[in-house]
């Protein structure tokens, strides 16, 4: 047994002997520091991971750093939200998480608002393009002398996000014979943030008249600050292996439609995501 890891044995040994002994030194902060000193929590930052006109949805980063000779779990944390002084989100966690003796490790606690709350508050900032946060809590890790409770509370400043809209669906036939069609789907999309939005992935799916049509993908595509953009994803349809229906769809020159939008957008350094739905008239 080499040093380091017969010290890490003797350290451990020492903890569960001042536990068994403990008469004299109870409290479980008194037999950590004396052992190798408290675990300690870090708030790390709170992100917008997902937005859409129903949620919000954000994302905690915590790190624990665990300078113990010994493995710890957590046992469960809490947790208040709040933005602008108004409370949004509150309850307890219970997710398990295993911190390596004398290691970090990463806790990420998700969050997911109504939209129509966070808009709110939105509303009430008048047009500011920050809004204060508040995250408070206590954070329990299982060690080997017992459960020790670490208060958490941080405070920082969130972007007002507001959720893309989509505005109509369309589609320019560039080639249309026998063999299929090449066209460019079109998805009108409005930004209504102040800054601009750079989309890294889109992922679609359209159906027509309650029928599969297409599906595509996209990416490497912006929208100006507070304007409509286009996105244009080019596309080939095979029409031999398809039923007549879907010809016949594309000379009428349009069709009810039912859009299934997936896409990921760069903000603040943070991928973002959103999933919406859209219904209309594709006009070809």
């Amino acid at each position: 047994m080499n040093f380091n890891k017969f010290s890490q044995v003797r350290s451990l040994a020492a903890v569960f002997a001042l536990v068994i002994l403990g008469a004299g030194c109870p409290d479980v902060q008194d037999v950590i520091e004396q052992v190798g000193g408290e675990p300690e929590v870090k708030v790390k930052d709170l992100v917008i991971t997902g937005i859409s006109a129903k949620a919000l949805d954000l994302a905690l980063s915590m790190e624990v750093d665990n300078p113990l000779p010994a493995e710890i779990n957590l046992a469960g944390m809490d947790y208040d939200l709040q933005l602008a002084g108004s409370k949004m989100a509150g309850g307890e966690s219970k997710d398990p998480m295993q911190i390596k003796a004398m290691d970090k490790s990463v806790l990420k606690v998700p969050f997911s608002l109504s939209y129509k709350d966070v808009q709110n508050v939105y509303d009430a900032a008048k047009g500011k393009d920050e809004i204060p946060y508040q995250v408070k809590g206590t954070v329990k890790l299982a060690t080997p002398a017992g459960d020790l409770p670490i208060p958490y509370d941080v405070k920082g400043n969130l972007p007002v996000v507001r959720p893309p809209t989509i505005k109509g669906v369309s589609a320019d036939v560039k080639k249309f014979d026998l063999s299929g069609a090449s066209m460019d789907m079109k998805v009108k999309l409005y930004n209504p943030n102040s800054f601009d939005l750079d989309i890294n992935k889109l992922d679609y799916k359209v159906t027509l008249e309650g029928k599969d049509f297409t599906r595509s993908s996209g990416k490497g595509q912006s929208v100006s600050s507070k304007s409509e953009g286009e996105l244009v994803v080019p596309m080939d349809m095979d029409f031999s292996g398809l039923t007549t229906w879907a010809a016949a769809l594309v000379t009428k020159g349009k069709a009810s439609y039912d859009l299934e939008y997936n896409a990921t957008y760069k903000m603040f350094g943070w991928d973002v995501n959103q999933k919406e739905t859209s219904k209309g008239n594709l006009k070809i």
